[in-house]
């Protein structure tokens, strides 16, 4: 088993609202869906957690990316997943 090492953003955090609410949980999801989901999307860990984290259905990740608001509102999410 090779070492990983997750970098992200208070944006994939913020992707789990409503779903995961402690560190601890969050923690415990994020390491799941980097050593043991497989190579979905041909082996790109940060971009699983980026799916994982906008949510299981497709219509969910479609409304989350494309919510339509009445205020300017921006936020980012960077994630590096490093093997070391």
């Amino acid at each position: 088993m090779t070492n990983k090492l997750i970098v992200t953003t208070d944006g994939l955090r913020d992707l789990y609202v409503g779903r995961l609410t402690t560190t601890e949980d969050l923690i415990k999801r994020w390491v799941y869906v980097v050593m043991e989901e497989g190579d979905g999307f041909g082996g790109h860990k940060a971009l699983s957690l980026a799916s994982d984290g906008l949510g299981e259905e497709l219509n969910t990740k479609s409304m989350r990316l494309t919510i339509d608001l009445d205020q300017a509102w921006i936020d980012d999410t960077t994630i590096v997943v490093i093997t070391i």
